[in-house]
């Protein structure tokens, strides 16, 4: 090390703008993994919510009260959609749009809500755009929530 710093034909500078490459790389690598954590983590609460709110605004009534689990498939189906255009604020081609730019596409996969057990289940895939290392490269994010309603005896 010691014959490296006192050479002067300038060595020593190539391996210091290594090493800075290096541990911008390193840290532009990791702001985008917490980035992409981040919206997983954001996406899979507020669908959470939206299921939970779909499966509390389509019970029966009536079957409430005789603590029986019903409930209207449409109507969840609505009010889950609802919820994602209202409070998310995603377009009608479920898009989240800020400052002009979209920051996520959100695919719904599947949907599976059963009026007999009073559950809703939903399973999508939000596609983002890299942030840094934007070589055509797309981060595709799944999730999968599941809610039902769970009487109060």
């Amino acid at each position: 090390m010691k014959k490296l710093i006192n050479d002067r034909s300038g060595e020593l500078h190539l391996v210091a703008v290594f090493l800075f490459v290096a541990l911008l790389a390193i840290a532009l690598f990791i702001t985008e993994y917490l980035r992409v954590f981040d919206l997983r983590q954001h996406l899979d609460d507020e669908l959470s919510r939206a299921v939970n709110l779909g499966v509390k605004h389509a019970m029966y009534d009536s079957y409430m009260w005789d603590r029986e689990e019903q409930l209207d498939e449409g109507k969840a189906i609505a009010s889950f959609y609802e919820y994602l255009h209202k409070t998310l604020g995603l377009n009608p081609a479920l898009q989240k749009i800020e400052d002009g730019e979209i920051v996520y596409s959100l695919v719904i996969d599947n949907i599976n809500v059963s009026g007999a057990n009073a559950r809703m289940g939903v399973s999508a895939t939000a596609f983002a755009d890299a942030a840094f290392f934007t070589f055509g490269r797309q981060w595709e994010i799944r999730v999968n929530v599941l809610s039902r309603n769970i009487p109060l005896y």
